[in-house]
């Protein structure tokens, strides 16, 4: 019988917004930006993550549904 194991997912906040602050060094200062955050990016909160994102120069949020852009928008996103 097998042991039922708990997973963890740690994001490194620091390291996206690096990751963020690498590519927009590559690109042209009007370039846009778009960050993909469906299901609730991953389980991860994007409501919380997209608040991030977006201080950080992240222009545009993208969704896998209109449902997912709706809860982001009544959320405040």
């Amino acid at each position: 019988m097998l042991t039922p194991k708990h997973n963890q997912l740690l994001v490194d906040l620091q390291s996206i917004k690096k990751n963020i602050d690498f590519f927009k060094s590559l690109l042209p200062k009007k370039t846009r930006l778009l960050a993909v955050l469906k299901a609730n990016a991953y389980g991860t909160n994007a409501v919380y993550l997209s608040k991030y994102l977006f201080s950080w120069g992240i222009d545009i949020i993208s969704v896998a549904d209109v449902n997912e852009g709706i809860y982001l928008r009544k959320q405040g996103v």
